[in-house]
């Protein structure tokens, strides 16, 4: 299934405009930049034949290093789509400790499980429960969405719902009426409304909260 991953994978690298940076990181053995940051789709696509998975599953510890990678883009927005087919079983960089990275972070996370026909047995089904539930909340933390497509097909269709999301995201600024730089976190919470002529659908995800720092004297968030 892994192969068919790549090829949805090259459905974002030609959906992106001609501006867009991308980077290919992979992680088994070891965690490797296949592709630095570059907007040549050509090298993109050319980096991803020949991979393959096999090793270890150093998820957290590669996910921390996207993070970190992610920091050269000389784009304000920036996405990291995750793609694994196991849970965890290689990092030494806790779960909490990456979910505060993420959350502190300015990055939106997709993540995408690959467990293909593990949902069809029973025992294998319920070790991927937990995995499944860090996917979960490393993407929503961040305003993202993880997906667990069961085949190829839907795993085709997942990339392009989030090549479109991507390109439907809005930025909403407001003035705390809580003035207190204490480094906390605060709650907020969006709602869209629509009239009774409106028959479109409309769902809304957000991050968690915004930090302020105490260091700040103003916040621009």
């Amino acid at each position: 299934m892994m192969s068919d991953v790549y090829q949805a994978a090259l459905h974002i690298l030609e959906e992106g405009i001609g501006e867009d940076e991308l980077f290919i990181m992979t992680f088994g053995d070891r965690i490797n930049l296949v592709s630095p940051l570059t907007s040549d789709r050509r090298a993109l696509q050319d980096s991803i034949f020949g991979l393959r998975a096999h090793g270890p599953t150093p998820l957290f510890d590669a996910v921390e290093s996207a993070l970190d990678y992610i920091k050269q883009g000389k784009h304000r927005k920036k996405v990291l789509v995750v793609v694994t087919d196991g849970g965890d079983n290689h990092s030494s960089l806790r779960f909490n400790r990456l979910i505060n990275r993420a959350r502190e972070s300015d990055v939106l996370i997709y993540a995408v499980g690959m467990y293909g026909t593990m949902a069809h047995n029973p025992t294998e089904f319920r070790m991927m429960q937990e995995p499944r539930r860090q996917l979960e909340q490393l993407a929503e933390t961040t305003g993202g969405y993880a997906y667990f497509p069961s085949d190829p097909d839907k795993c085709r269709e997942t990339m392009s719902m989030i090549v479109q999301e991507v390109s439907e995201h809005y930025t909403i600024g407001y003035y705390p009426t809580n003035q207190t730089h204490d480094g906390g976190w605060r709650k907020i919470k969006v709602e869209v409304t629509k009239t009774n002529q409106d028959k479109a659908k409309y769902s809304v995800r957000t991050r968690s909260g915004l930090c302020f720092a105490k260091t700040r004297r103003h916040s621009n968030d």
